[in-house]
């Protein structure tokens, strides 16, 4: 951990566990149990829904903090090619391996390879896709 780095912790007990002695009446005349299980049901809630996108961000943010080092600008143009690639790229390892996001996602390109997707015609891509029932 770097210097001067804080760690916060917070610690959240099971609905039906107490976090200590406190059997008493809460401000809004429910008990205090009660009112550390409802918050800690809207949390877990929370957490349920929660898709662990920080980490893809973070992997894309890699990516394009190179180009930024390289390159003053990133225009929309560079940054769609680098989506295409990276929604593109096949797995070599992992839980993913030989699948590339767009395959995971379900989507039916004519070919998976970065290079044939760029090459081919935007309009007959258009229509091969709305055909195969892709639909944005």
């Amino acid at each position: 951990m770097a210097r001067g780095t804080r760690l916060a912790l917070v610690a959240v007990a099971p609905p039906n566990e107490a976090l200590g002695p406190r059997d008493g009446i809460g401000p809004r005349g429910g008990s205090a149990r009660n009112l550390e299980r409802a918050a800690y049901a809207r949390v877990a809630v929370v957490l349920e829904e929660t898709f662990r996108a920080s980490s893809a961000v973070e992997c894309m943010n890699s990516v394009l903090r190179m180009q930024q080092s390289r390159h003053r600008r990133m225009t929309q143009p560079m940054l769609d090619l680098k989506r295409l690639y990276w929604n593109t790229h096949s797995f070599r390892s992992g839980p993913r391996k030989d699948v590339c996001p767009y395959q995971r996602l379900g989507l039916k390109l004519p070919s998976y390879d970065f290079w044939e997707v760029l090459k081919s015609d935007p309009k007959k891509l258009t229509q091969q896709l709305s055909t195969t029932g892709n639909t944005e």
